[in-house]
């Protein structure tokens, strides 16, 4: 472990025109970085463009949703994600 017990990653990959979730907020706040292709992002309403190593950070109880235009691999940060941790445990 390194050390910090209030995080979450989940890896994302989706095919072009894939399906993905509908818009939803998370109760911590969620770091987006693409790591391969290009990854759109709605946020509260306006759509991000994310290419290899940008990032954009959803604070909680954001209303957000992937959009799978293209095809991307992506990771997902959930910081103070106590909640998800607990549940696997």
């Amino acid at each position: 472990m390194f050390g910090y017990t209030d995080r979450t990653a989940h890896i994302f990959f989706n095919k072009e025109n894939g399906p993905s979730f509908s818009i939803h907020t998370d109760p911590v706040d969620v770091l987006i970085e693409c790591l391969d292709g290009i990854k759109y992002i709605e946020v509260d309403g306006k759509e991000v463009k994310l290419e290899p190593h940008d990032t954009v950070l959803i604070p909680s109880e954001t209303p957000h949703r992937a959009l799978n235009y293209e095809k991307a691999l992506m990771i997902s940060y959930g910081i103070g994600d106590t909640e998800t941790l607990t549940r696997i445990r």
